[in-house]
């Protein structure tokens, strides 16, 4: 089995045999394969009538067929009339001459077989059309048959019979008068060859059919776009999982049909990933393989935007240089401390982004406000380490559809960057969430080192973002958290207020800041969720079943034998809960919300106020600088991998190289 689809340029003249047998070929003089074939690429034979002979040889064939073979393999070419034969394929064996040897001309092709006979059929090679031909032979039944485009043109009946040898030599192009000696250029072919296939049985007429339509029955093709990278959060479209409108291919995949089967992935939720899944239907001993699958863009809005993102945070304590490999386009970039806060570069200062992703066109102006050039953030990393000190090294980059509709693409970031000391310990919290009753208490947030050491590490915690409000929810913690030298850990408490208010779950972000005596680690924030446990109160059910008590307590003074105690005092009970609940009802709709709500202004104004605070950081003076720089490890330069994240709009697919999601 040849595909002829070797690269020529890496493997020179080497033709692979996918049969598994192992009986590779080599490219003979000015023989060469190229693109334009039925599939993929294929061989073409010039044969040049003052040239040398052009053709492909393979050797000593252990295992050629002895009694029956069906050899087939798509042709178009030039038929020289003035040629004693137009010899396509031949096969000679150690002693034995023309054992086998197939001929084309204007109008006929014909099998000639040593010893048992030969068959000519009505098969005229064409010079400007891909035409499938297929022949077969059995010994036991002494015939051979013919077939053009997958359909049956003629069969012979000749009575003698013998195996064929082994061990043989097989060329295409040429006939031999020796073993892969002796070539004519009047018996030689001038053409186009693809898919050479030569079995070792006479596969019947529907198989044929099959290996024509390359072996497809039919072709079935699911696709499913998803956020996580398992695609466990979205069903297929297409076969077997029919959630969409995705259709199966309608054609088979066939030389005379000019294009490829292709769908249009419409209506699909946007997504970092894709995942498709194939499905053939073919008829055995047939087993259909799948070369490559082409994902191409289209309708991609020019000048749209697409994000890339760095998956995993480098942590740094100095930064020196940013640098983009293989840039293909227009790109703009932010980078961040913690790959939660974004930053651009004004011109002076290192500002917050405001920019929500996926970009929208109608924030794409913004978008180009709030990034810089890859040279902008070159010029301006060190003064990113001053205004943040250390931290977890991520960046986006937003690629620009072109106008022509084609995409940008990156293949990485080259950080020049000081890492944290190797024998220094790196904080972090024990884990990115924490979660707690209401009635609890207290909620322990664990912090973590990666070493111990002979000195206390101490970390700075500041809240990040909040849905709770301290003083009502919660008492913010201490600023600090100090793990003791020679400890791995320390405990955070957070005291929980277990209000009476019923109200969804809230949660508070806290982030690790500076650490004395360590460096940070990548999980630098981590979510606290206060799980609520009040309900609303409502009084319903005690208004029923109080009314329901009422008549029955009517029906039993009816009867003067009756007891009525029991039930007026259960009357009484819950005349007294339905009052109850109605006042506390009325109590939380107003004095305690009023409460919140002043508690809850008094907490933004702190936290302003705080933010404030945080915000100034003080730049390192002149002898500082050169002090810092003496004792800094030497820059490391690393590449750190682009990795896709939400697709702008219109969506697009992105070809990278590193790491693929």
């Amino acid at each position: 089995m040849y595909h002829f689809d070797e690269p020529t340029q890496e493997t020179g003249s080497f033709i692979q045999d996918y049969s598994g047998y192992e009986h590779h070929g080599s490219l003979g003089n000015n023989a060469a394969l190229g693109d334009g074939a039925p599939l993929g690429q294929g061989l073409h034979l010039p044969n040049d009538v003052n040239g040398p002979r052009d053709y492909v040889i393979a050797q000593s064939i252990a295992n050629f067929p002895t009694d029956a073979f069906t050899i087939s393999y798509w042709i178009k070419g030039t038929i020289d009339s003035q040629a004693v034969l137009n010899t396509a394929f031949s096969y000679n064996a150690p002693g034995k001459e023309n054992v086998l040897y197939i001929t084309h001309t204007s109008s006929n092709t014909r099998l000639a077989i040593f010893d048992n006979g030969w068959g000519g059929f009505p098969f005229a090679v064409k010079e400007d059309e891909w035409q499938h031909f297929a022949v077969t032979w059995q010994l036991t039944n002494k015939t051979i048959r013919m077939y053009r485009n997958g359909i049956a043109i003629g069969s012979a009946f000749n009575p003698a019979g013998v195996p064929l040898p082994q061990n043989g030599t097989m060329v295409l192009g040429q006939e031999q008068d020796g073993l892969g000696t002796g070539f004519d250029k009047n018996q030689d072919f001038s053409g186009h060859f693809d898919e050479l296939a030569i079995f070792d049985r006479e596969l019947s007429e529907l198989q044929i059919k099959q290996l024509y339509d390359r072996s497809l029955a039919n072709l079935q093709l699911g696709v499913r776009i998803c956020e996580t990278a398992n695609c466990d959060d979205q069903d297929f479209q297409g076969p077997y999982h029919q959630t969409g409108a995705f259709t199966d291919i309608a054609h088979p995949l066939r030389a005379d049909i000019d294009t490829l089967p292709h769908f249009q992935l419409q209506g699909f939720p946007q997504g970092r990933y894709l995942q498709y899944r194939v499905h053939f239907d073919a008829v055995p001993p047939f087993i259909p393989g799948l070369k490559r699958v082409a994902i191409v863009a289209s309708g991609a809005a020019p000048g749209s935007w697409t994000m890339l993102q760095n998956k995993s945070g480098q942590p740094f304590v100095g930064l020196s240089g940013f640098q983009e490999i293989k840039p293909v386009g227009n790109h703009r970039y932010q980078i961040s401390p913690n790959g939660k806060d974004w930053y651009f570069y004004t011109g002076s200062a290192w500002q917050l982004s405001t920019l929500e992703v996926p970009i929208a066109d109608a924030v794409a102006e913004t978008m180009v406000a709030q990034t810089n050039t890859a040279q902008e953030v070159h010029l301006a990393i060190s003064q990113f380490v001053a205004q943040h000190h250390a931290g977890s090294f991520f960046f986006r980059a937003f690629l620009q559809t072109a106008d022509d509709g084609a995409f940008g693409s990156l293949e990485g970031i080259a950080l020049a960057f000081t890492p944290p000391p190797a024998d220094q310990p790196v904080a972090a919290f024990a884990a990115p969430a924490f979660t707690v009753a209401e009635d609890a208490k207290t909620a322990n947030l664990a912090v973590t080192i990666s070493q111990a050491t002979n000195e206390s590490v101490i970390l700075e915690i500041i809240r990040s973002t909040s849905t709770a409000s301290h003083t009502l929810d919660y008492e913010p913690p201490a600023s600090q958290a100090v793990i003791p030298a020679g400890k791995l850990s320390a405990v955070i408490p957070v005291t929980i207020i277990d209000d009476i208010l019923a109200e969804s779950d809230e949660t508070i972000t806290f982030m690790l800041t500076n650490v004395t005596n360590g460096g940070l680690g990548n999980t630098m924030f981590t979510t606290l969720t206060i799980q609520d446990n009040d309900t609303h109160a409502e009084d319903g059910n005690l208004a029923t079943e109080l009314a329901n008590a009422k008549a029955a307590l009517e029906t039993l003074k009816a009867d003067s034998s009756a007891t009525t105690t029991a039930l007026e005092e259960k009357i009484a009970a819950l005349e007294a809960a339905q009052a109850a609940a109605s006042t506390k009802v009325e109590t939380s709709s107003t004095t305690a919300l009023e409460e919140k709500i002043a508690v809850l202004e008094a907490a933004q104004a702190a936290a302003a106020a705080e933010t404030t605070t945080t915000a100034k950081v003080e730049a390192p003076s002149e002898d500082d600088t050169a002090q810092n720089t003496e004792e800094a490890t030497p820059p490391t330069i690393i590449q750190v991998p682009a990795q896709p994240a939400a697709p702008a709009s219109g969506g697009c697919s992105l070809w990278m190289r590193g790491e693929s999601r």
